[in-house]
């Protein structure tokens, strides 16, 4: 999170993207969202993925990280158009792209957290954009069952989710939409807490 930040302050671009070394990504995968964001003008475009199994070599789309039933898919919409905004995908960084200007006016940064550093920041800029934009097709490679991955070793640091709820929950409250957003932001809660301790 710390490091990312400083690379939020140091940018200079009109668009941020936040892609992690352990991953795979198409070629084309930034020209491709760079073209949509400018052609709507969206806030946040974000776009399919899939995983990479490195124990078995095992590819399959992430049908989680893109839910099509859930969001407008080829338009742009907002939170506000969606049933939640906290199914409608997975909250890491790597498969969106963040208008500079729209991050820098809300002040989003990552929290410093070892693991979950991105669900707050990223919630936040799907909750606050007035424009966001789904591109259906898969440009990311998320590597799972990766041992020196962060991810794959969670139990170090248990308390990480925790602490990105809390964030939320306050970040919420402090721009008046904790009501609107209630009911979607208590299930995913409950959901997150009930995987983190599976």
């Amino acid at each position: 999170g710390a490091a990312r930040n400083v690379g939020l302050d140091e940018a200079k671009g009109t668009y941020l993207a936040i892609l992690d070394a352990d991953d795979i990504y198409d070629c084309e995968m930034l020209e491709k969202m760079y073209n949509n964001a400018i052609n709507t003008d969206a806030d946040v475009v974000l776009c399919k993925s899939q995983s990479l199994n490195h124990a078995n070599g095992l590819m399959q789309e992430q049908y989680a990280a893109f839910d099509e039933n859930i969001m407008p898919v080829g338009k742009v919409f907002n939170s506000q158009e969606v049933k939640s905004v906290f199914k409608m995908c997975i909250l890491w960084s790597w498969d969106k792209l963040f208008k500079r200007s729209f991050i820098d006016e809300y002040h989003l940064r990552f929290q410093e957290l070892r693991s979950q550093n991105d669900m707050f920041f990223v919630s936040m800029a799907l909750i606050l954009a007035e424009r966001i934009f789904a591109l259906p097709e898969i440009l990311a490679t998320h590597r799972i069952y990766l041992v020196t991955s962060i991810e794959y070793n969670r139990d170090k640091n248990p308390d990480c989710f925790l602490k990105a709820l809390h964030k939320i929950y306050d970040q919420l409250k402090f721009y008046g939409l904790y009501e609107k957003f209630e009911n979607s932001f208590v299930n995913f809660a409950v959901e997150h807490c009930l995987w983190h301790l599976e």
